[in-house]
């Protein structure tokens, strides 16, 4: 099989050997989000299947929250990610949820599924990383925390 390279001068190019090369690294686009809502998985903000995998919500209210892309959009594939930054620089939390029917499993819920429809709190300052795990409209999205470094 040939390895993929993609260059800024070329763009996709074939060479021997195997893998893929991003010489420029890869980018994943960058989305701001402001949340909306009062604790409820309907009100909340949805996240664009399309609008890059970046998220980063902006000026958190008291129990506000964003909602993750429908599992059965034909613009989200599986193993897409997306890292979600509560940006709020008060000590406001952030709620995220699956999109209506869906849910979350991982490291971020104790390592079990959590039920459909119900969020995981993401303190001020901090991310929550999810990928697509399963494209369907009962589908899960893997949910973990990054380690959050402190000064020291």
């Amino acid at each position: 099989m040939p390895k993929i390279v993609v260059t800024n001068d070329k763009g996709l190019i074939q060479q021997s050997g195997a893998g893929v090369n991003f010489s420029t690294g890869l980018a994943m686009g960058l989305q701001t989000v402001t949340p909306a809502g009062s604790s409820s998985q309907s009100d909340s903000t949805l996240i664009s299947s399309t609008g890059g995998s970046i998220v980063s919500v902006t000026t958190t209210g008291a129990n506000q929250g964003v909602r993750l892309p429908d599992l059965t959009d034909s613009a989200v594939s599986l193993g897409q990610k997306f890292i979600i930054h509560n940006n709020d620089a008060s000590p406001n939390t952030l709620l995220v949820y699956p999109f209506s029917g869906q849910k979350f499993i991982g490291a971020a819920v104790g390592g079990a599924a959590l039920a459909a429809n119900a969020a995981i709190t993401v303190l001020a300052g901090s991310s929550l990383e999810c990928y697509a795990m399963s494209l369907s409209s009962s589908g899960s999205w893997l949910a973990f925390e990054p380690v959050r470094a402190t000064n020291a």
